[in-house]
């Protein structure tokens, strides 16, 4: 069975029992689910689209734990039914302990995390022999004049002729 079929069979567990428990969800249709195969999150509930994204990457390595998070997000969803709002407060946790899950706010799987965007860093050395990698966000500021320049913590200056067209990327 793939990680995706797992995770949706236990989402249709969760549902079913929060059918039976919340009148207010049992009314409203069964979200959509998304899968991505990065970033940080495990999962996460879209309240005004009425759907969840799951992170398949990291449930590949937490398994069976990975049951919390889909009873985690669907926790999110019945509050937000009911409330119209939801966020790791009292009430959430009274729903998500009632549909068996640990009512934590996070869950540490120790899973490896596959980043959802690279990010270049830009190498700029000034007429002194010195060196500082800037982010994105700095290095177009400087091209665009936006900024004359950059300080490292020392206080030397790079300018944009200090460009040394080296570019390095983050994965």
């Amino acid at each position: 069975m793939t990680i995706q079929n797992q995770i949706i069979q236990w989402f249709n567990e969760y549902d079913a029992m929060a059918r039976k428990l919340y009148p207010t969800y049992a009314k409203r249709p069964v979200p959509s689910i998304k899968f991505i195969d990065k970033g940080r999150a495990n999962g996460v509930a879209h309240l005004a689209k009425w759907a969840i994204t799951f992170n398949t990457h990291i449930a590949a390595q937490a398994n069976e734990a990975f049951r919390n998070t889909v009873s985690h997000e669907i926790s999110h969803l019945i509050d937000y039914s009911i409330r119209l709002t939801s966020n790791h407060d009292a009430h959430w946790r009274m729903i998500h302990l009632a549909l068996g899950g640990t009512g934590d706010r996070c869950s540490a799987y120790g899973a490896t995390i596959k980043r959802a965007r690279v990010m270049n860093t830009y190498l700029y050395r000034n007429a002194n022999g010195a060196e500082i990698w800037v982010g994105p966000r700095h290095h177009n500021a400087i091209l665009r004049a936006k900024v004359a320049g950059v300080r490292n913590s020392k206080g030397e200056i790079f300018m944009a002729a200090d460009y040394t067209g080296q570019r390095k990327t983050l994965t």
